[in-house]
């Protein structure tokens, strides 16, 4: 809703899914998938592995124990690393003792981002957050860790009731006819929103996160550009027949299909399952190699 221009799509086989979107918006020149580095059929070139301040995964085991989808040492293809959810300041000494705790290579870069909430509410019409929290309120998260929205509006001054329900939560119709009880306005997260657009919640508004870097973020920029432009230049300079695939017909049967090696990619990923964030860049110029690859 925010972004009306962005093409969406959902396809547990991700290559499948890029061929088809391709076959549909023949225009697009990128593509960003949630969760790709888990589909082995996807092999970016250019990794950015996301980790929380709170629970770094050097503090972190694989699961059922922890949250760790991978063993912790799968980070060193990364990349970029991102220590996300931090505070609003880090000094140097902590940043390099973070460092050294997540045992990061030497061409490894690294980079803290925190949550920077919009200062508007979005419902019936929009209010300046200040004057929001004025009245009392009906906090709904359905999200994996609504801790830090919490304790952000506590900083605000607000008096409000949290509902907390489990993440991807889906609202009954028991629910939303509670909800539609209440005498209060009612704050929820712009995940939650989504699944909430159906019920005609008159009282509801949404509030907005983002993300700002401590520090470094043009540097972080000038990665990403770099990488992204590197793809584009080794697709110029190479040719996209379906032999210039990495898998073979019998492996593509088998359900293994490769990117061709020309294409770029670009992913985001978090190693926990409270913020896995993956996102690949595929240039539309290896789409033929791609066809080929699926079948």
């Amino acid at each position: 809703q925010k972004h009306p221009a962005v093409f969406m799509a959902v396809c547990e086989n991700r290559p499948k899914g890029i061929v088809q979107m391709l076959q549909q918006k023949p225009a697009l020149e990128a593509i960003f998938l949630d969760d790709a580095l888990q589909h082995l059929a996807l092999q970016p070139h250019f990794k950015i592995v996301l980790t929380t301040f709170q629970k770094p995964w050097f503090d972190d085991a694989l699961l059922p124990v922890g949250n760790l989808r991978e063993p912790a040492a799968a980070a060193r293809d990364a990349d970029i690393v991102v220590v996300t959810k931090c505070p609003k300041t880090i000094d140097a000494e902590s940043s390099k003792a973070f460092r050294i705790r997540l045992g990061l290579l030497p061409h490894q870069a690294l980079f803290f981002t925190t949550l920077a909430y919009e200062t508007h509410v979005r419902g019936a019409s929009t209010l300046p957050l200040k004057e929001f929290v004025k009245s009392p309120f009906v906090l709904i998260t359905g999200i994996a860790n609504p801790k830090p929205l919490v304790d952000f509006l506590k900083g605000q001054g607000a008096d409000f009731r949290h509902l907390s329900y489990p993440d991807h939560h889906d609202f009954g119709e028991k629910e939303i006819a509670s909800l539609k009880a209440m005498q209060q306005p009612i704050l929820t997260t712009e995940k939650d929103a989504v699944r909430l657009a159906s019920s005609a919640l008159e009282q509801c508004h949404t509030i907005g996160v983002g993300v700002r870097f401590l520090d470094k973020e043009q540097a972080f920029l000038d990665l990403v550009q770099s990488a992204i432009d590197g793809g584009r230049e080794a697709l110029r300079g190479a040719s996209t027949p379906a032999s210039s695939c990495g898998t073979s017909a019998s492996a593509a049967a088998a359900g293994r299909a490769s990117m061709p090696c020309s294409s770029a990619s670009l992913t985001y990923r978090c190693c926990a399952t409270d913020e896995c964030v993956t996102c690949a860049l595929l240039l539309h110029a290896a789409a033929t190699a791609i066809t080929a690859c699926v079948s």
